[in-house]
């Protein structure tokens, strides 16, 4: 009988992040390039970037707030998410790169969320 391993229980799965990725221990599957993305953007919208810039709710209504005096129009907090978003498409038709594909997919999942605080 083989063992079983300790850190994912023998599932081959664990928690990074809140993102569902391969046991480094026991599973020898080498992520795609589509679940690197996701898992990099669950990594940053849930923890570096919300220690460094706040939670994401309040810094969007803040710059929504800053760019509705700016511009002069009611700029919604989910807008400023689709906003960045076209700013890191702008720079993937220049030069693509997988930091710009991991935060327009960070970038719409807080959309997401805002868009569905907003109902």
């Amino acid at each position: 009988m083989m063992d079983i391993c300790k850190t994912c229980d023998g599932n081959n799965f664990i928690k990074k992040g809140g993102a569902v990725v391969a046991c480094p221990d026991c599973c020898d599957r080498k992520l795609s390039l589509r679940e690197d993305v996701l898992t990099d953007a669950i990594d940053l919208i849930i923890g570096d970037r919300e220690d460094e810039h706040g939670n994401p709710v309040d810094n969007f209504r803040r710059i929504a707030t800053g760019w509705s005096a700016l511009f002069g129009v009611e700029i919604a907090p989910h807008q400023v998410g689709l906003a960045m978003v076209w700013l890191k498409m702008s720079r993937i038709i220049h030069k693509p790169s997988k930091d710009s594909f991991v935060d327009i997919a960070g970038y719409a999942a807080l959309s997401a969320e805002l868009a569905d605080n907003e109902k």
